[in-house]
């Protein structure tokens, strides 16, 4: 904590600690990085902004030392284990590789929080420099464990997220962020043209996964494209690691004309780093594919309105769009790079910098961490299913729809009216119920709706056990059909958001051939995380399709964070978390039969389908409910 370190995961902790909410604190188990052995086992403060963060140092080593012949987990773990004593009780113990989560799994008997900062097999391919690429089943059996143990996974990936889904369904992908008080604009696009200098940055640990030999390739192509006399082109290296002495080899054996023009920096402070960007032309950047998680150096150079020329499989975020925030290389061919970087220089920096303002720190962080679940319980009390004073159903205190489909539908067509222009309709069932009493934070999602309705028989059995009629269990996916049946005759244009890639667009055909008339369209949303950013792509043909009704089908509470972190971009319509209600409707789920449901066994018929996926859900997480139904029983007797 005292000296930076290069690499995502220390910036990233520092981030958390920086940004998450001030109810949640923070003690933190590491390395000493500056060589003093006499700090080590002892507890140390450092304030980050509103709050004071503990630091404990249990290894004296440099990260960005690969050099090493014993693994630096190996020393970290060994360290933990000396002052395992002088631990703290804590109500969540956080990890950020594969094998400390796996260690302190057996360790301690805490929920753990585990972050995947890497692509699938990212860690273990022959382009990485981690001990584990010689046992990569071994870290593959070792990751999986863990997910599956974690109370919550975090994926710094898109596309490793999916696959991690597989073993914890509440894994959630997040982008990483910009810290906006140290990478932002100042220099703007025309100041750069007149100066008519090429300065391109590149950012990165020395190391053979990000390959900065040959970013030098690259800048001897540009020094050939462009010719001293018409303009100044320079290269600024920036980071240290195993390859530097390489990379000198190679600088020394370059002509002295293009030898001075670049610069090897070392390590730099984050506002150094930023001051070099935001004066670059291009930001450049090599990694070989399947090793970046989410890479966050990436969203700096753009944060600071840097145009941004990247290899194949480096931006996993899908951050560089052509020519409006940078370009991919189709290949790692040195004059395909030195030809984007020349196009990238003319792109308007201002556009570049705006692309990722939802990707500003104070944003994503508070999705990760959300507050304090401790403070948030005492705010909130224990959740409660009971009747209101007009002796309808509220959950949580919140008044739950009571009518059948027929007045839900005039209810929806009522909202189309209302000034609320984006109002949220909730599907509670008993998962959803059981996720808000175990995480007081996702009451807000419940609190946000404009109409909350009953997806879950044992609900209705306990509000008829309360004494509250008129109940009824009205799901998403017949909300769904009933909606695209209503569409010709109201006027109605449905958009249906997504599920597996093209399985929107196959519900969407089905439905508005089952209903003639119906305006249904399908529009896949692939890999979403826990309120991440819509892609622009998607806001734009929301935009131009122009719905009435959105059914977003991401499942609980992805899909209702969704709708809220992009309500302001979204265009007016009434949204509706339906969860799988799009996967039964393109036919690739098949609904448990009537008498199933109608006997609360639908959960029973879904767990015989993906009983891997679902055992944990309905069989031990689930049964928390019988704890709130028989809480809410005694409060309404009371």
């Amino acid at each position: 904590m005292a000296r930076p370190v290069p690499g995502g995961i220390d910036t990233c902790i520092r981030g958390l600690c920086r940004f998450a909410d001030p109810s949640v604190s923070f003690a933190i188990i590491g390395v000493d990085a500056i060589g003093d052995r006499n700090r080590l086992g002892k507890w140390e403060t450092y304030d980050f902004e509103s709050r004071t963060v503990w630091f404990m140092p249990v290894a004296s080593l440099d990260p960005a030392d690969q050099r090493r012949r014993i693994p630096h987990t190996v020393r970290l773990l060994a360290g933990l284990l000396r002052f395992l004593g002088r631990l703290p009780k804590s109500t969540l113990v956080q990890a950020h590789r594969a094998d400390s989560a796996f260690f302190l799994g057996v360790l301690f008997r805490r929920p753990l929080a585990y972050f995947i900062h890497t692509q699938d097999s990212g860690i273990t391919s022959q382009d990485s420099d981690s001990v584990w690429r010689r046992v990569s089943r071994l870290h593959r059996s070792m990751e999986r464990w863990v997910v599956g143990r974690a109370d919550s996974v975090t994926v710094f990936n898109p596309d490793y997220a999916e696959k991690v889904r597989e073993w914890n369904s509440e894994c959630i992908s997040s982008p990483t962020w910009f810290d906006p008080a140290v990478f932002h604009p100042t220099v703007g696009h025309g100041e750069i043209a007149e100066r008519r200098e090429t300065r391109v940055v590149w950012v990165g640990r020395l190391e053979r996964p990000k390959d900065p030999s040959l970013a030098l390739e690259a800048f001897k192509a540009l020094l050939s494209m462009e010719t001293p006399a018409h303009a100044s082109v320079h290269l600024d290296i920036v980071g240290d690691g195993t390859e530097r002495e390489t990379l000198e080899r190679l600088i020394g054996e370059m002509a002295p004309a293009v030898r001075e023009r670049v610069a090897l920096r070392g390590r730099l402070s984050a506002g150094e780093v930023a001051g070099l960007l935001r004066a670059a032309s291009v930001f450049l950047m090599t990694s070989h594919p399947g090793y970046e998680g989410y890479p966050r150096v990436l969203v700096e150079a753009l944060a600071c309105g840097t145009p941004a020329v990247v290899t194949c499989g480096s931006d996993t975020g899908g951050l560089v769009r052509a020519g409006v925030t940078g370009y991919v290389a189709s290949d790692r061919n040195p004059e395909t790079l030195a030809a984007a970087i020349v196009q990238a220089k003319s792109i308007d920096r201002a556009v570049v910098s705006r692309s990722v303002e939802n990707l500003s720190a104070d944003r994503v962080v508070e999705r990760i961490i959300p507050p304090s679940a401790r403070s948030r319980e005492s705010e909130c009390g224990p959740l409660v299913i009971g009747p209101n004073s007009d002796g309808t159903l509220a959950i949580d205190g919140l008044p739950v729809f009571s009518g059948n489909m027929d007045e839900l539908m005039d209810r929806l067509a009522g909202l189309l009216q209302e000034s609320d222009k984006r109002p949220l309709v909730v599907t509670p069932n008993v998962d959803q119920v059981v996720k808000l009493s175990k995480n007081p934070h996702l009451r807000e999602l419940l609190q946000t709706a404009s109409v909350r309705i009953v997806d879950g028989k044992p609900i209705v059995w306990l509000a008829q056990c309360l004494g509250i009629k008129n109940v009824h269990r009205l799901t998403g996916a017949d909300l769904l059909t009933k909606c695209a049946a209503e569409s010709a005759a109201r006027g109605w244009t449905v958009a249906v958001v997504g599920g597996p890639a093209g399985v929107a667009a196959t519900a969407a055909a089905k439905l508005a051939s089952s209903y003639p008339g119906a305006q249904v369209h399908g529009l896949d949303l692939p890999n979403a995380g826990l309120g991440e950013p819509a892609p622009p792509e998607i806001l734009q043909r929301l935009a131009d399709i122009s719905p009435d009704l959105v059914f977003v089908c991401l499942g609980f509470p992805k899909q209702e964070a969704w709708v809220a972190a992009n309500r302001e971009y979204l265009p007016d319509a009434v949204y509706v978390g339906a969860g799988a209600a799009v996967e039964f409707a393109a036919g690739t789920k098949a609904r448990a039969p009537q008498w199933f449901q109608n006997l609360g066994l639908e959960w029973l018929y879904r767990l015989g389908q993906e009983p891997s996926r679902l055992a944990r859900r309905y069989l031990i997480d689930d049964t928390h409910f019988a704890r709130i139904a028989i809480a809410s029983i005694w409060k309404a007797k009371a």
